[in-house]
């Protein structure tokens, strides 16, 4: 994923760059309501 990180800056609003272990994305075609798209490990 990319920002401008200043434009956000510049508008007076704060970033905050988490950072992760690891973001797992499930490979689907489709998907229903409260499907799992990605697991996020902290």
């Amino acid at each position: 994923m990319t920002f401008d990180q200043g434009a956000i800056e510049s508008k007076g609003l704060k970033t905050i760059k988490p950072v992760y272990e690891d973001v797992i994305v499930e490979k689907r075609e489709t998907c229903q309501s409260r499907d799992v798209l990605m697991t996020i490990v902290k």
